[in-house]
Formats: C-alpha cells, structure tokens, sequence
C-alpha cells in the first residue's frame, strides 16, 4: 500500500532560542525574533498492515524570517530559506513483520551562501537489526554526514586573514544493544575529518557510548 502525507507549522524563533538554559513558559518575542514556517510533504510505502518492505520519502523547506548574520559583511540581515529531501527504505527483511533485517537512509539540504555556515549537507547510512543471531532487538548501523561551508564564510575568513573552513565529514559506527525491554545500551565510535571543516587540524577518533529509554 502507498499514502501520502502533507503537514507545515510556524513558530517564533530568534538567537539561541535552542539554548538549554532557557525554558519554561517565556511569552516576550525579543529583539530580532522571526517566524520560522516549515512544510513538508511525504511519500509512506509497505505500512506494517500492508505487503512491501517499508520506507518512507520526504521533501520539504523552510523559510526563517529571524534576523541573522551577513556572512560576508558581517552586517544584520533579515530571513534565509533551505530545502531537503530524506528517505528511508527497508531493503531485506527476514521476516513478514518486517522487524528484522537491512535498512538504508539518506538525506541532503541546501540553504543560501550568505546567511548560512553549512550550506549544503548529505548524510546516510545503512542499518542491520537482528545482525547477530538470538538479538532480535539490537541494530548495527553506520552512518555518514558531510557539511560544506558557505563560500561567502571562506571570502570573509580569507579578508580576515582567519583559517578558512572548507567542509567536515563524520563517520560512525555503533551498536545498539538492548538489554532490557526498556533500556538499551549504544558503544559509539567516530572519525572526524576535517574538524571544523579546517584542514589544518588533524582528524579525530571520537569513543563514546549513550543510553536510553523505550516506551
């Protein structure tokens, strides 16, 4: 079976309105704030109530009427926009239910030279839940991104004499391990390359491990 979906939704932003030290109710509109308006719409295939190996495709953009930064003069502007596109798609499944087997996803997006760092972005990966056998639950995936910086932030940063910024590139590699119905366990590790999108710092290995919640 196919669907199709449509949504959008606008909200007041303004600088570091993301900030994890500003919550609670807060109904001023400060300085400089905009309205950021989204829309999306999107593609669904083989739902788990119909035959097909499931996914999902999406494309969307968005238009942010916050006042923001001039890269290249450094000058208050007003608004920017981006675009996208994503999918999602279960390649082989070892079971009707589709709970087990090979997944892949990709996205990519695009915002303006002037007003944004990362102007153009592609990820993706490839995911394997049930890779060993009697761990129904646990997913092996990995995972890329790639960031090019803005061309006119390379033209302000060479005016400046500063280190310019080219782009950056992130592989990952992780395993989730469910041990328990409602927790799981995530060893992680990471290759930077290009740090910063800077070519004179080296690339960097990256450990780590997360945790969480299902409920």
């Amino acid at each position: 079976g196919t669907s199709w979906y449509g949504q959008a939704g606008s909200y007041v932003v303004y600088e570091d309105f993301r900030n994890a030290d500003d919550h609670g109710f807060n109904f001023s509109i400060p300085s400089g704030s905009g309205l950021l308006t989204i829309a999306e719409i999107g593609y669904i295939v083989g739902k788990h109530s119909d035959p097909g190996l499931p996914g999902i495709y999406k494309a969307g953009g968005y238009y942010d009427g916050e006042r923001l930064t001039e890269l290249r003069t450094d000058q208050n502007a007003r608004g920017t926009w981006g675009l996208y596109i994503m999918g999602e798609q279960m390649l082989y499944s070892e079971n009707s239910g589709y709970t087990e087997g090979l997944s892949a996803w990709g996205a990519l997006s695009y915002a303006p030279e002037d007003r944004n760092i990362i102007t153009l972005m592609a990820a993706g990966g490839l995911s394997y839940q049930g890779a060993i056998p009697g761990r129904s639950d646990d997913i092996l995936a990995f995972n890329f991104a790639y960031g090019h910086y803005s061309g006119d932030l390379r033209q302000f940063e060479r005016e400046n004499s500063e280190t310019v910024q080219h782009s950056e590139t992130v592989l990952e590699l992780n395993y989730r391990i469910q041990v328990a119905p409602w927790l799981y366990f995530v060893p992680d590790v990471q290759v930077v390359i290009n740090p910063d999108g800077k070519h004179d710092i080296d690339d960097a290995l990256v450990v780590g491990f997360g945790a969480g919640t299902v409920l």
